[in-house]
């Protein structure tokens, strides 16, 4: 298993090397040639929506007790 900083160097080394890849983004490119998804960190996600979401209530409150109509 090799790990590769992007799909691009990956699919190229597990085509020239015959080994499976990794990108550092959980990419993985096998040497067969198949490319499966990355990683993706459900909580993190969660948590930056959740904040935007509080964001824009604030934005919205504010606005409506400063006399604009929403």
């Amino acid at each position: 298993m090799l790990v590769c900083k992007d799909l691009d160097v990956a699919g190229k080394a597990a085509h020239s090397s015959n080994l499976n890849c990794v990108t550092i983004k959980g990419d993985q490119v096998s040497k067969k040639g198949t490319i499966t998804g990355g990683y993706r960190d459900a909580k993190r996600c969660a948590t930056a929506a959740s904040r935007r979401r509080r964001r824009r209530r604030k934005k919205i409150w504010r606005l409506c007790h400063a006399g604009w109509r929403v």
